[in-house]
């Protein structure tokens, strides 16, 4: 007679043993440790591409408002969408309007004037700020030239920081002839 095999088969392992958890904990851990600050670094780069973008958006809006309708359009620092502040930066908003009345500095006169766009308060960690001739206002006539409203060339850079970000951000250069031009990794002021 020969030998019985007896049938002890022993039930296959499910789950992890203690060692395989432990190098997939630490596997994730460096993942992570990597991942995390690129993932910040992204999003507030993405951000600063945003905002940029809104500002350049609105910019390049008034200056065809004024080329298609022949008259003034400014855009301003504006707090509440209806009026534009002489104090502050542009962090805290703007609008665009059509200018008839060319007041110095501009004023928002409605039903005369129209109101063409408005931009919120931007992100509490964003710093944007104008230079000399455009802290407070940008215009263009109708020729698509910025022009400030008491006639003289205007010209200047907005600074856009991101205060978590370093000393770095990006600056929408305006030329005397109302080009916008986008400069990126700029020092900020």
């Amino acid at each position: 007679m020969g030998i019985q095999k007896t049938n002890n088969n022993h039930r296959k392992q499910k789950g992890f043993t203690l060692i395989e958890l432990f190098v997939t904990l630490i596997i994730v851990s460096i993942l992570l440790t990597i991942a995390v600050p690129n993932f910040n670094a992204f999003m507030k780069a993405n951000l600063l591409a945003t905002t940029t973008n809104k500002l350049v958006t609105s910019l390049n809006l008034a200056r065809s408002e004024a080329i298609n309708r022949g008259g003034r359009v400014t855009i301003c620092k504006s707090d509440d969408g209806l009026a534009c502040k002489a104090l502050g930066n542009w962090s805290q908003g703007w609008i665009v309007f059509t200018d008839e009345t060319n007041s110095t500095p501009p004023v928002f006169s409605p039903p005369a004037e129209t109101l063409l766009n408005v931009a919120p308060q931007l992100d509490p960690n964003l710093n944007l700020t104008g230079n000399v001739n455009v802290i407070d206002y940008i215009s263009f006539i109708g020729s698509g030239q910025s022009q400030m409203t008491s006639g003289g060339i205007q010209m200047g850079t907005i600074s856009l920081c991101d205060d978590r970000a370093g000393n770095f951000g990006t600056s929408i250069v305006l030329s005397r002839t109302g080009r916008v031009s986008i400069v990126k990794d700029q020092a900020c002021p």
